[in-house]
């Protein structure tokens, strides 16, 4: 029947006399060899039984625990303890504190702190008969499994998640945000859906990848430039193919953020928006203070037809105060909300809350500075640390750029932001006609990273604001420090 081979099920752990039973890593699945550690807290009174179950067939195992006086079994019990709690977040914080606390085990809830004295206790505000009671009544295993509960319920239903995603928000630290009043009434009809579109990638063989790919792949030497040198192959064939290739970056550094924003502008210049959208989703959990990342997925959201999400998150960037925005952050993310609002307004862009957008592009209209320009350019890059700067070459050959900020024609440049991510914006309110050639100049990179390559996301718009408005995006890859270099060219 069940092959002894695989792997069973955990599915149950029980102790006469005790209170709370658990495995150390919350083990599930187990294999036969394994080592199983199991904590608990009480007095066991008879065996101990585990049931393991596996393609429809349930055995147990009894055993009959040794008893061991020792401090350090408690202990273990609440690093286990804590450990589990502390992995669930922070809605558990001050439980998993208690825990921490009480069993004296340091982490993301409790440092090491040295207390010799009862005015020591007040001044850090520590209870230790509050957090004895906590234990009592609060078994870490029942606590944990009520999260886990929780979450599951989330993660099935997208709009659950995201409200409380947005509500974790208003808690963290190096930013500031509150909900607006406007976005709470509205998101009971925001339209919330689990954003996918599978990349449709053709077989390879062996003798489709270049030997050099090959080599590198098998001594593991997958650098930067192989793999985009065989996505460039591969992209001839099929762009999600480029993309598959592209992915290995991320398999070989999956907690590195700024692979990840590197591969989403990747997606973006190659317009698939859902790609982009999931790697810069990972982004933002790990560093919700950068504000340029909000609009970055707003864009994504709104080009592959999720409007009603997209004004989630350009509704945080315009509410966030976040580390090292420019005084004309709102400003230019405004811009690119104003295009969305208006096309939901004028019917050529779905969504669930359509009064809410006219109400929100009336609001903008009157408080931005910006609301019609013949030409409007906005620029962001993806890494920190960076200074790119946005230079615009008028019909007239007059350059506006960030030492030379308004031309005799009213054009007019922002803030020149030399750290962080951008943005950064032209525009120009009744702009001549002609060709505007618009380049960018990089100067450098601070950031200690010679692997990844640095990228710009143009967004120009020709008559923003007016029924002709048309808009145009584009990815341009930076070489070497100090170019400066003509990246597009316009004809109003």
């Amino acid at each position: 029947t069940a092959h002894r081979k695989r792997p069973w099920r955990l599915s149950n752990i029980t102790a006469e006399g005790a209170t709370d039973v658990m495995t150390a890593g919350r083990a599930e699945w187990v294999y036969p060899g394994q080592t199983l550690t199991i904590v608990g807290r009480g007095v066991v009174s008879g065996p101990m039984k585990l049931e393991f179950d596996q393609s429809g067939e349930t055995v147990s195992v009894t055993s009959v625990p040794t008893g061991i006086v020792s401090e350090l079994a408690s202990r273990l019990y609440g690093q286990i303890s804590v450990g589990h709690l502390e992995s669930m977040g922070s809605e558990v914080f001050d439980i998993s504190a208690a825990y921490a606390r009480h069993f004296r085990i340091t982490g993301d809830t409790c440092s090491l702190l040295m207390l010799e004295s009862e005015a020591d206790y007040q001044r850090f505000d520590i209870k230790p008969q509050e957090d004895e009671f906590v234990i009592k009544s609060k078994p870490a295993s029942k606590l944990v499994a009520d999260m886990l509960e929780k979450a599951a319920d989330r993660l099935a239903d997208p709009k659950a998640q995201l409200f409380a995603w947005l509500k974790r928000l208003e808690t963290m630290q190096g930013l500031k945000f509150a909900m607006p009043t406007a976005l709470k009434l509205a998101i009971d009809d925001i339209n919330v859906v689990a954003v996918s579109q599978p990349l449709d990638c053709t077989v390879v063989s062996r003798d489709d990848v270049s030997k050099g790919y090959l080599n590198a792949l098998t001594q593991e030497k997958l650098g930067y430039d192989v793999i985009a040198g065989q996505a460039k192959k591969r992209g001839r064939r099929s762009i999600d193919d480029s993309i598959k290739v592209f992915s290995s970056l991320i398999e070989r550094s999956p907690g590195d953020v700024t692979v990840a924003r590197d591969v989403a502008f990747t997606a973006m210049e190659l317009e698939r928006p859902a790609q982009a959208y999931h790697l810069l989703r990972n982004v933002v959990r790990q560093r919700p203070f950068q504000g340029s990342i909000y609009p970055a997925i707003a864009q994504c959201l709104a080009q592959a037809g999720q409007a009603d999400m997209a004004i989630v998150y350009y509704e945080v960037a315009l509410a966030g105060e976040f580390q090292r925005q420019g005084s004309k952050f709102r400003q230019i993310v405004a811009v690119d909300y104003m295009h969305l609002l208006r096309r939901i307004v004028g019917g050529k862009t779905k969504s669930s809350v359509v009064e809410f957008a006219r109400a929100r592009l009336e609001t903008l209209m009157k408080k931005m500075p910006v609301s019609k320009a013949d030409m409007l350019v906005t620029m962001m890059w993806n890494q920190d640390q960076t200074d790119v700067d946005l230079h615009v070459i008028e019909p007239s050959g007059e350059e506006c750029f960030y030492s030379h900020k308004k031309t005799k024609s009213g054009g007019e440049i922002t803030d020149d932001i030399t750290t962080g991510f951008g943005p950064e914006m032209y525009f120009n309110e009744t702009a001549p006609d002609g060709t505007y050639k618009i380049a960018v100049k990089f100067f450098g990179s601070g950031q200690n990273r010679t692997s990844l390559k640095n990228k710009v996301y143009l967004t120009v718009f020709k008559g923003f604001g007016s029924e002709e408005e048309t808009v145009t995006r584009r990815t341009v890859r930076l070489k070497d420090a100090g170019e400066h270099r003509t990246v597009m060219e316009v004809v109003k």
